[in-house]
């Protein structure tokens, strides 16, 4: 299986719908072309334009007029440095009024955008660049105002809700495609190798049996790319609000101060999100088991829980391991695949509720562990998933919450 298999299985995709497509082409073909946009016309084009110019001809103009330029709306005023010069190119005269290739109005960085304008009197000779195929084009500056690039962070987060929205509208159906074709394909291995295992969830389903699969290959692919998308949207939209704050700051106005504290829970919540996914980028991938968990109730507090797996690819697997254990009503809903170095010998034997299978199990096997709970408060079961490949240090990953069987009735 390739690694876009092993989400794709893992992912466990339901067929799309024609609403649903529809609507993630509206919403993706909205925000991207709005991200795009953005992403072009604010940051992009002028950076191209401010470097293009820097080897254009710099000749002799003198000041015509010099002023901050207003432009009031229904959110408040902001404002743009508006400079005309007249100067002279191989004896034609030309005017222009284009400081920076900035061309946005903001209300951010008055302060600077006030010092451009002194400095730019009525009457005052000073430098611009002209370009030589069309001297009617010229410019003051050619700097790289921090302005320019704040349209990078700001349309991430359009471009997210964009990719996300145009690949489920087109990608979807074949997806789901592929997703039937791997299910068939496992479920001729489990029928081969003559275990009983269920490709089917019945976790949110009342009764007395609940079942779970589970494919931890490419459960660590799942988490990659959702984190992926949530790192690309929420720190998009605080990137844009620390770009304001540090020009606030050069530019000397109070309120960055606030806006320092104001942002550093979210700047936390983002620093968070960006260590969950390179903690799952570094992360090793786990053994290529299909692992079927089944949990029947029994009454009087009493469950068994059986465990079943089959190894579906070829991983040169030396040890592997389980562990059961409660879960509270607190986290119960809480998905975990967490990653960590343990040592399966000595966790196994130290530690209830663990199982380390015998060297004939290591490909295929199945092992029902009686349960006993009778704190009303300890609901569901946690299932931790060891192994350890040759050559390579013991791992351990927390797979997901199982609901006791009675929380649906």
């Amino acid at each position: 299986m390739t690694r876009l298999d092993k989400l794709i299985f893992a992912a466990k995709p339901s067929r799309p719908k024609i609403g649903g497509r529809l609507l993630a082409l509206l919403f993706g073909a909205a925000f991207g072309g709005g991200g795009v946009a953005v992403l072009l016309f604010t940051s992009l084009f002028p950076i191209l334009d401010s470097l293009d110019a820097k080897h254009w001809e710099q000749v002799e103009a003198t000041v015509i007029s010099s002023k901050l330029d207003i432009k009031s709306d229904s959110d408040g005023s902001s404002y743009k440095p508006l400079i005309t010069y007249r100067y002279l190119y191989q004896g034609a005269p030309y005017e222009g009024n284009r400081y920076d290739f900035d061309d946005n109005y903001s209300n951010v960085g008055v302060n600077s955008m006030r010092e451009i304008v002194d400095s730019h009197q009525r009457g005052s000779s000073i430098k611009v660049f002209v370009n030589p195929e069309q001297p009617e084009e010229s410019v003051i500056s050619t700097e790289l105002g921090g302005m320019i690039f704040m349209g990078i962070p700001f349309s991430l987060p359009f471009l997210t809700v964009g990719i996300c929205g145009l690949g489920y509208a087109f990608l979807s159906p074949r997806i789901h495609k592929r997703y039937l074709q791997l299910e068939k394909d496992i479920h001729e291995k489990i029928e081969h190798a003559g275990l009983d295992i269920r490709l089917e969830d019945t976790s949110k389903e009342p009764g007395s049996v609940t079942r779970n699969y589970f494919f931890p290959a490419g459960l660590k692919y799942v988490h990659i790319l959702s984190t992926l998308a949530l790192c690309g949207f929420w720190n998009g939209i605080v990137a844009v609000f620390i770009f304001v704050m540090i020009i606030m700051f050069i530019d000397g106005e109070g309120m960055a101060w606030f806006l320092f504290f104001f942002l550093i829970p979210f700047e936390f919540f983002g620093f968070l999100i960006l260590k969950s996914l390179f903690h799952s980028l570094s992360a090793p991938e786990p053994p290529g088991y299909i692992i079927a968990a089944t949990v029947t109730e029994k009454g009087d507090g009493e469950r068994d829980f059986q465990t079943e797996w089959l190894l579906v690819d070829d991983s040169p697997v030396q040890k592997m391991g389980w562990q059961v254990s409660h879960e509270s009503k607190v986290k119960k809903k809480t998905f975990k695949s967490s990653f960590r170095n343990i040592d399966p010998v000595k966790s196994l034997s130290e530690t209830e509720g663990y199982s380390l299978v015998t060297s004939d199990e290591l490909k295929q096997g199945s092992h029902t562990l009686p349960i006993v709970s009778d704190l009303r408060e300890r609901t569901g079961i946690m299932l931790h998933f060891l192994w350890k490949r040759r050559n390579e240090s013991s791992h351990m990953m927390t797979l997901e919450v199982i609901p006791h069987p009675n929380e649906n009735d």
